[in-house]
């Protein structure tokens, strides 16, 4: 960190913020968690449960892709 710093510090602009990390959209992790909560059920009845509770019309590659990411982030 001695050395370190001291070579990072000469680089850093002064009128850069730091800006907040980027929010997921509730919606859309409401969804995520219903599909990782339900991740046993077949792919065909998350789809239907989807369309029914959040009006959002996935197909089954999707929420495989969903389901692989969210495995991935919480496991």
């Amino acid at each position: 960190s001695t050395e370190i710093a001291p070579l990072q510090k000469k680089y850093q602009k002064a009128t850069t913020p730091i800006k907040a990390t980027r929010q997921r959209k509730s919606a859309v992790q409401q969804r995520n968690d219903f599909i990782y909560q339900n991740q046993d059920w077949a792919l065909k009845d998350l789809r239907k449960h989807i369309k029914k509770e959040f009006g959002q019309d996935l197909d089954d590659g999707s929420i495989g892709k969903i389901k692989s990411l969210e495995n991935k982030k919480r496991n």
